[in-house]
Formats: structure tokens, C-alpha cells, sequence
């Protein structure tokens, strides 16, 4: 998934904490606080009444009272779920679900089947993670079941759901009647003032990483996957996608001519986070025998275009990876509130309208998520402490997709771009943050408050290290066995470090390689990269040079004509180069703005670039364009770099607050509004 968050601001608060965890789980394998929604009405549950003697009485309830707060700890294999892996498993989901604008809801039944992974004389209660949901009955092979609602330590984490399981097979069902909230995390309901057509409303999830819990009952951990069909009732104004396959046409509802009713099945076994649904005015239009685009009317035309090669994606990460699994790929450009680059919903990507810059220049974004249909979705981290797993894989296997495209040139190119973002970042973070190391530590940290690009690019990073270092054939080589052993499994560093160990042999042991160092330091790498394309280089380093030095009304026409013969992606690096040494003059910037016309490219990361680059400068011909792409989009990892270099901007500040509150806010995501309330220091 590529996204940016930065997590200065936690890091701060858990300096302290990770001094101490560091030195005591350095070699383990193994916040943003949320408000608890339970319902205020008085709802049929069953709840825990008292507690005695060590053990726990249960009655069935209708009354509004709390249960006993009972803080657990959660399962050892994953700090960020309450499941426990090691009682029961999920195999299958069976979802039927009703959407609800009006009340902002999705309400219904999970028909679980679970197994128990060990026999014994007694059954453990079944612990499943939830976040302010309703639950309104629980039945275990048709019958009904004692349950109780356990608040965590951590609000971030949700509620446990304890039920007593009475099931005399290791092999059972348990069906929930319940109700997501109104705030449900997992959802964003967009009025239709909101969508890019205006016309009607719009509804997306994002479970990952630790949401799907607020969605619906389940062990919320990537170490545990299960198979899913759904029946989804819906308005029948919009449609319904979701992360699997359509069964059959969607049809009337019995409960009235309004509604519409559909069906998918997701045969490949995933984890929680990526369970995904969609519901608004949009179409499709296909692109080859298995791709499909979905956007809204007035996007999908351009959408299709700028994604025609996806078909030639899917077909170069097989020749890489192997059988493509999940029989059709498709790609949701969602409204422009989406906070991410683009998720990798199994069977349906869901992206950014950012990726259409009109010229095709960022569909790399595309090959990053087609590639998780390997790396992620088919072989998953097993936590989120290990979450460069999923994406330090999906990031060298992108790369790989665009050289098998359009030449090693490409691939080069992207490792000199993603090199500069790594600087970048730990510069961000600080080269002695706990957060710039691969493997994390998760005991009481929210996971979405540790996201950055170190997982992305250090981890693809390490990945290019042992490439060269063992050649690109036998990288290759090892990538589809490694792909092929673990596939429909998840693993964490010291099972992934053990494999490739065992597939290489004892040239993987030696001390060059400093398994530790990489694995487990903070800041940058033990290793340099040497880029193979100085042909393309060399003329960014070029144009740096010159955008540094005084320029001249009459440098714009060299200007333009050395510009306009190199890529997009060298444009971008030239932009972020210069994000990295002093700023510059605000006559400079006015030249090449006006010969470039980068304050209006339709191209969302030179965009982002080049007012990074005026905000530096502190160049307010500049602000207009910064407010109104800050308007047009909602992702995250343009919009807090942006907002934070305002604040830093003190004559700028009270304007960045005040558009902020009047005009972005109502139209963010709450996730990336959460943030850029911290960036403008109003929390």
C-alpha cells in the first residue's frame, strides 16, 4: 500500500518507552486513541454480570448497563489483536449486510465458521476483536451463546469479544447479529457534495491495518486468513464492489423496489484488513481479458486511459511471480478524500484519483498494487511489527514489473527516486528513531501511528543489497520459491531471514551481509547504493545545478528545452533533490514556474514537489496553488508535508488554520484530519 504518514509527534511520547523495549526485545520475533462507541440505546446482549472466585457468571441482559471491565492481555503472537491463533482459527466468513446512508451504518449478520486448533476436555472462550460495534445476538451451532464486551487498555485496540463456546465439534458456526456505529473507523460516508460528480453519496472502507474490527467481528490479526461470500443490500441508486468476485447480476430486494441486492465470494483466503467494500454511483469499463477499471462517470473515461496498461502489469509480475490466483484484477478510483496512494484490496484495488496525471506518468502506483496480489495478499506479514514483509517485497517487485515494461533505465530511475525518499525520511524521523528500523516493536502502539516509507523503501532497499550480492537470476530465483512456499501463509523476519538462509546456503551467513544491522538498527542502511543509469542521470544533476545558480528571463527557453526531453520521474527526482539542499530564490522560483508551469502540472507528485519547494522558500506567489491542490486532494502523504511547512511558515500559519477549519476539513478523510490537526499543533 503506498502511503505516507509521518509519526514525529508519537515519537516523541514513546522515546522513553522504546529506550526500554529495545533493549529487551531487540532480538524478539515476534497513539492515536480512539472513543469507545458503544451503543447508548438499550440493546438485547449478553453481558458479563459479576466476577467471583476467579470465575465469571454470565446472564443475558437487555438493559443499558456496562459490562465489568476486564483488562486482558492480548495474543503474544500479534500485540495488536486479542485473537489467539493458538486456540481457534477462522476459515470461513459468510457475510449479509445492509448499507445505510442515512443512518451511516452497515448492518447485519457474520456467519463464522471457526476450528478449534487444539482438542481438550474444556473449550477456551472464543475472543474475537471488535471496535464499537452493536452486538445483538450471538448463536453457536444454533444456540444461543453467553458473550461479554471487554474494553482494552489501549481505546486504539477496540473491545474483546469473550463467548462462552459450548460447541461439542473442534469444527463449528457462530452467527452475530450486529451493527457497525455511525463512526465506525473502517468507513467513510461521503455526502455527495463530496464525491467528484456531486450526485449522489458514497461509502468506501479501509481496514488496514487494525480496522476491520470496527466493520465486523473477527480476529483482526494478518496471521490469520479465511475465505468470505457476501450478500450486500444497498440503495439502488449506487452499486456495490467489493474485494472478491461478483456471483450474479444484482437484483430487487424483497424488502422493496429501492434496493438492490448483491452477491460476491472471495475464494482465495485472506486476512481481516483486507475485507473491502464500495458503494456509489460508478461504473466500469474493462481494460483486458481480466482488468477492469471502476470510477465515477465524469472520471472513467480518463481513468481507462490512464490505466491501459494493466493488463501488461498483471501479465510481466506473472512471467516474475508465477499463475496470477485471483481470477480478476481490477482498479476503484475512489473520490478524492481517499487518504492513500491506493490499497490492495484483493481482486479490487482501491486508488487516489492522484494517479491520473493525464500522461500515464504515475501508474507505477498500479504495478505497486498488482504486485501485493503476491507480496501482501498471497504472502502476508504475520504482524504488523513485520510489515515490511508485505511492502519492502512489493516495492522491489514494482520496480522489477516497470524494467520488465520499459527497460532497466526505468527500474534505476525508481531506486534513485525511492533512495531519496529514504534519506529523506530518516531525516524526517531522525536517524535515531525507532521507527527507521525494519522490524518494529508493537506492545502498546497503535500500528497506523508507525507507518512511514521505511518499510517501503529500506525494505526494498535490503532486498537490492542481496541482489547484487547474490546476482539477479538467483534473486529472482529465490523471489518465486519464496513466493510459492509461504504462499496463503503469513510469517514474520526470522522465518523469512531462515528461508532465504536455507535457499542460499552459507553464503547467506557470512557477517557481510549484517543480518542485525539491517534488520534491526535505526537510521539509514550499513550500505551505499551505485545507481546503473548515469545517461539519466546526469542530466538531473544538470538542471539541479542550474535551478541552484541566478537565473535570468532569458534562461526560461534552456529551461524548457532541457526539460521537456527528460521523463516524468526525472522530473520528479530533480524536485525532490532540491527539496534536500538550501531553498531557492524566490526570482529562480518565479522563472522556472513560469516556463514549467509546474504550480498547475497535472501531475500530483511534481505538484507536491514543487510547492514543498515554494513553502521552503517562503515564496507567497505560490499559496494559491498550494491551497487549491491541498483542496483537490486528501492524501495523506501530500497533505501533511504541506500543512507542516505552513505552520513552520509563521506569516503563513494563521491562513493555513483558518482554510483548514473553513474549507479542507469538511471534505477530509477523518484519518488525515486527525493529523493535520496535530501538524497545526490544534490538539
Amino acid at each position: 500500500m503506498k502511503f505516507w504518514v509521518s509519526v514525529l509527534e508519537f515519537e516523541a511520547k514513546t522515546s522513553n518507552f522504546f529506550r526500554r523495549l529495545v533493549h529487551s526485545r531487540r532480538n524478539s520475533d515476534n497513539c492515536r486513541e480512539r472513543s469507545l462507541h458503544l451503543s447508548p440505546n438499550a440493546t438485547p446482549v449478553i453481558l458479563c454480570s459479576q466476577v467471583s472466585s476467579g470465575k465469571t457468571t454470565y446472564r443475558s441482559s437487555t438493559s443499558s448497563g456496562k459490562p465489568t471491565l476486564l483488562p486482558k492481555m492480548n495474543s503474544p503472537s500479534d500485540p495488536s489483536s486479542a485473537a489467539d491463533a493458538t486456540k481457534y482459527v477462522t476459515k470461513h466468513l459468510s457475510f449479509n449486510w445492509t448499507v445505510d446512508f442515512r443512518s451511516r451504518t452497515v448492518s447485519g449478520t457474520v456467519l463464522m465458521r471457526i476450528v478449534r486448533v487444539l482438542p481438550g476436555q474444556e473449550n477456551p472462550p472464543l475472543v474475537l476483536d471488535i471496535n464499537g460495534l452493536d452486538i445483538r445476538s450471538i448463536i453457536i451451532d444454533k444456540e444461543e451463546a453467553p458473550f461479554k464486551i471487554v474494553p482494552q487498555d489501549n481505546k486504539y485496540l477496540g473491545q474483546r469479544l469473550e463467548i462462552v463456546n459450548r460447541a461439542r465439534t473442534l469444527d463449528f458456526s457462530v452467527h452475530i447479529t450486529y451493527s457497525t456505529s455511525s463512526h465506525s473507523p473502517a468507513l467513510q460516508w461521503l455526502e455527495k457534495e463530496m464525491t467528484t460528480d456531486g450526485q449522489v453519496p458514497f461509502m468506501y472502507s479501509q481496514c488496514q491495518s487494525i480496522q476491520a474490527r470496527s466493520l465486523f467481528p473477527c480476529q483482526d490479526t494478518p496471521g490469520i486468513k479465511s475465505t468470505f461470500d457476501a450478500i450486500v443490500t444497498a440503495p439502488k441508486e449506487t452499486v456495490v464492489v467489493m474485494g472478491g468476485i461478483a456471483t450474479s447480476s444484482p437484483e430487487v430486494s424483497p424488502r422493496g423496489d429501492n434496493w438492490m441486492v448483491y452477491h460476491f465470494t472471495q475464494e482465495v483466503p485472506i486476512p481481516s484488513y483486507l475485507v473491502a467494500i464500495a458503494c456509489g454511483d460508478i461504473l466500469s469499463e474493462p481494460i483486458g481479458a481480466r482488468t477492469t477499471v471502476w470510477a465515477e462517470r465524469s472520471v472513467i473515461k480518463r481513468a481507462a486511459y490512464e490505466l491501459a496498461e494493466m493488463e501488461k502489469m498483471l501479465c510481466a509480475a506473472e512471467d516474475l511471480c508465477g499463475p496470477y490466483q485471483w481470477k480478476a484484477y481490477g482498479v476503484l478510483i475512489l473520490p478524492p478524500s481517499f487518504p492513500y496512494g491506493g490499497m490492495e484490496n484483493p481482486c479490487l484495488t482501491f486508488v487516489s484519483p492522484t494517479i491520473i496525471a493525464g500522461d500515464r506518468s504515475l501508474v507505477s502506483v498500479v504495478a505497486h498494487e498488482i504486485a501485493h496480489s503476491w507480496t501482501g495478499n498471497l504472502v502476508t506479514n504475520r504482524s504488523w511489527e513485520h510489515f515490511w514483509l508485505n511492502e519492502g517485497h512489493t516495492i522491489y517487485l514494482e520496480r522489477l514489473i516497470m524494467e520488465h515494461l520499459h527497460g532497466s533505465d526505468e527500474r534505476q530511475l525508481l531506486l534513485s527516486l525511492g533512495y531519496a525518499e529514504l534519506i529523506d525520511e530518516v531525516n524526517t524521523l531522525g536517524p535515531e528513531s525507532q521507527f527507521t528500523k525494519l522490524v518494529t516493536h508493537l506492545d502498546g502502539v497503535d500500528p497506523e501511528l508507525t507507518y512511514n516509507r521505511i518499510p517501503y523503501e529500506k525494505g526494498s532497499l535490503f532486498l537490492y543489497f542481496l541482489e547484487k550480492k547474490f546476482g539477479k537470476d538467483k534473486m529472482l530465483g529465490w523471489l518465486r520459491s519464496y513466493l510459492q512456499h509461504f504462499g496463503g501463509k503469513s510469517l514474520d523476519t526470522p522465518t523469512w531471514r531462515d528461508y532465504f538462509v536455507k535457499y542460499f546456503g552459507q553464503a547467506a551467513v557470512g557477517d557481510d551481509i549484517q543480518w542485525e544491522v539491517w534488520l534491526n538498527d535505526c537510521g539509514m542502511p550499513p550500505w551505499v547504493p551505485k545507481f546503473e543509469a548515469d545517461s539519466l542521470l546526469d542530466p538531473c544533476e544538470e538542471l539541479i545545478q542550474m535551478f541552484q545558480q541566478p537565473m535570468s528571463a532569458v534562461d526560461a527557453e534552456n529551461i524548457l528545452g532541457r526539460w521537456t526531453t527528460i521523463s516524468g520521474i526525472q522530473h520528479e527526482l530533480i524536485l525532490r533533490k532540491l527539496n534536500e539542499k538550501p531553498p531557492l530564490s524566490h526570482q529562480n522560483l518565479g522563472i522556472i514556474d513560469e516556463a514549467l508551469k509546474l504550480s498547475s502540472s497535472g501531475n500530483a507528485e511534481i505538484r507536491f514537489e514543487w510547492s514543498r519547494l515554494c513553502l521552503r522558500a517562503h515564496y507567497l506567489p505560490a499559496l494559491d496553488s498550494v491551497f487549491e491542490f491541498l483542496h483537490g486532494q486528501g492524501r495523506l502523504r501530500y497533505t501533511r508535508p504541506l500543512y507542516r511547512a505552513m505552520y513552520e511558515w509563521e506569516e503563513v500559519r494563521p491562513t493555513a488554520t483558518e482554510k483548514f477549519h473553513k474549507i479542507h476539513r469538511p471534505k477530509m478523510h477523518r484519518l488525515t484530519a486527525s493529523f493535520v490537526q496535530q501538524d497545526l499543533h490544534l490538539v
